[in-house]
């Protein structure tokens, strides 16, 4: 399994869209709210989704796996 560290809410969530095609949420849209890193330096963001599955964990995803959506002031 991988090695979760510290979790980090962020202080403005992000908008997102999942670019990795394998993955079941590809083209999904979703607001990240936490970012961690793993035991190999590597960055995950963690999607809060408009639906709940009961018994599963959180959407995590890799940091490249995200595509995110420029905020215009």
């Amino acid at each position: 399994g991988i090695t979760m560290k510290q979790e980090i809410e962020l202080t403005d969530y992000l908008l997102g869209e999942v670019i990795n095609h394998k993955s079941n949420d590809y083209l999904q849209n979703y607001y990240f709210t936490h970012k961690c890193v793993d035991g190999n330096g590597e960055i995950w963001y963690k999607a809060h989704a408009n639906y709940t599955v009961s018994q599963t964990t959180s959407l995590w995803f890799r940091e490249a796996e995200v595509s995110w959506f420029e905020e215009y002031e």
